[in-house]
């Protein structure tokens, strides 16, 4: 099989081409189921907390920080690519051969189809800041030894318990209002 041939089936059925997605294949339920029954940490904390969840808690974090609906939006879809590649452990991506040149040239295609445009390195700063300060916020709330924690972030945000419905629900229901936020101007 060549690589552009490469499809996998999504939840809603869709075929998806991961290497060359065309808009018609995107649909953000699809992302929104796929990342509320993915675990952060690897599976690796005292329960289950999603990526739909984590996405949700950087855009309700950029809110808290006053930046615009589109900043908002841009931090709830930073790990879209995630549906369809899955998360990798951050120390492990660098090391995986061409995985990142696939993650970015996936995110990007997600980002262009669901928000009309690439997100210049400006309008990445604070949803990459408020990304690590929730991976801290994360370990402190989800594992046990914390020790490895670099420091305690300032977070409005604080983590509950989710079922991957509520996750998933919460992750579309935020998706649509910052839709129409943005829409209103």
């Amino acid at each position: 099989m060549k690589r552009e041939e490469a499809k996998i089936m999504t939840y809603s059925g869709t075929m998806f081409h991961p290497f060359n997605p065309q808009p018609s294949e995107i649909n953000i339920l699809d992302i929104a189921h796929a990342l509320s029954n993915i675990c952060r940490w690897n599976g690796h904390c005292n329960h289950h907390y999603s990526v739909a969840q984590h996405s949700i808690m950087v855009s309700l974090e950029l809110e808290a920080r006053g930046f615009s609906p589109t900043i908002q939006l841009l931090g709830l879809l930073h790990d879209a690519s995630e549906a369809y590649i899955c998360d990798i452990p951050k120390p492990l991506k660098p090391f995986m051969e061409g995985y990142m040149e696939i993650e970015e040239k996936l995110q990007n295609a997600l980002l262009y189809e669901l928000m009309g445009f690439l997100p210049d390195e400006f309008e990445w700063l604070p949803v990459h800041v408020a990304d690590e300060d929730s991976l801290w916020a994360e370990a402190l709330a989800l594992k046990t030894d914390t020790s490895f924690v670099p420091r305690i972030p300032e977070m409005h945000y604080r983590i509950k318990q989710l079922t991957t419905e509520e996750a998933e629900s919460g992750f579309l229901e935020l998706y649509d209002d910052l839709k129409v936020r943005i829409q209103n101007g």
